[in-house]
């Protein structure tokens, strides 16, 4: 019992069928999840800071999807999700890896 204890811990240093360090793989993992999720989150978080940023009375978040529709397309729910998944990939590596 004490063996495969001993093998299966010292199995999590060594490489996997791809040529990849177990610590690789799941830091890999990790960068990808970070990217998904920021992509995934990212129109709504455009939605409420267009509204936040704009002076007046609170325009309702259908009109504001609506507008940004209009203006930048599908895409126009996406600008500038760049600087978020750069911030998020390596906090979600090293993250996910500890």
């Amino acid at each position: 019992m004490a063996a495969s204890v001993i093998t299966g811990a010292a199995a999590g240093a060594g490489p996997s069928s791809e040529g990849l360090l177990d610590w690789q793989v799941t830091m890999i993992s990790g960068s990808v999840s970070g990217a998904l999720a920021t992509l995934a989150r990212q129109p709504i978080q455009r939605l409420k800071w267009i509204r936040q940023v704009n002076p007046g009375v609170p325009v309702p978040y259908n009109i504001v999807l609506r507008r940004t529709l209009q203006e930048g397309g599908v895409l126009g729910l996406f600008r500038g999700s760049g600087a978020g998944i750069f911030r998020n990939i390596p906090h979600s590596s090293i993250v996910y890896t500890m």
